[in-house]
């Protein structure tokens, strides 16, 4: 059986002799497993186009495995590989995607989710004082995708935290809910980090650098 995805790579790892093996999030099929069979050779015209931080469109062949057998390149964020920053936070959210879906489990709000979040940090015009605050606005609306809520006694200066959640949840971009949440960042963060850690099994909101470490080894 063939089947022709949008995908975005969460992580990879070698299989058998110079293949490589993908953890995949993609639009049809939710978290996914599949195999390139001779990826990591130098010649291969399936490798050089399997890398993070794109958006792929890619054909596999599902039978007791999924194998990649054929990959287009529809979306490069090229300015996530020219600025370390930038990266650290798309490494956070792929990480996490990672530990937190399901195999097999399709939501397409998540997919979009995530490619607004690559979308973003490749946006050389935002400005980094609100890298934090648009990581906490992925977080909150992932766990509303999956069906947790962040408690709402989170309060900032007199303001409720409730108020301040659900204006954010309805603006239409991560940039615009971001800047919603400044003013409630540091609480936030621990409450989210909280449920990470409780109820999704993540230890905990590493910081961004950390995952950028991770990939480099």
């Amino acid at each position: 059986m063939y089947y022709t995805t949008p995908a975005i790579i969460l992580s990879s790892a070698p299989y058998r002799e110079w293949g490589r093996s993908f953890l995949l999030l993609t639009k049809e099929k939710g978290q996914v497993t599949a195999h390139a069979v001779g990826a990591a050779r130098m010649r291969s015209k399936l490798g050089p186009k399997l890398t993070p931080y794109r958006l792929l469109s890619l054909t596999l062949v599902s039978r007791f495995a999924d194998r990649i057998i054929g990959v287009e390149a529809d979306e490069t964020f090229s300015h996530l590989w020219h600025d370390c920053r930038r990266q650290g936070y798309a490494a956070w959210g792929l990480a996490v995607l990672q530990g937190a879906l399901k195999p097999g489990v399709a939501d397409e709000r998540i997919f979009h989710l995530c490619l607004e979040y690559l979308r973003t940090f490749n946006n050389v015009s935002i400005a980094e004082k609100i890298f934090p605050s648009l990581r906490l606005a992925f977080a909150a609306r992932l766990l509303d995708c999956l069906g947790y809520r962040v408690e709402r006694e989170v309060a900032y200066n007199g303001k409720q935290g409730e108020e301040l959640l659900h204006q954010s949840s309805r603006a239409a971009t991560l940039i615009e809910a971001g800047q919603l949440l400044i003013p409630m960042q540091k609480a936030l963060h621990e409450r989210i980090g909280h449920i990470f850690s409780d109820s999704i099994g993540i230890s905990s909101l590493l910081l961004p650098e950390q995952f950028l470490m991770s990939l480099k080894q």
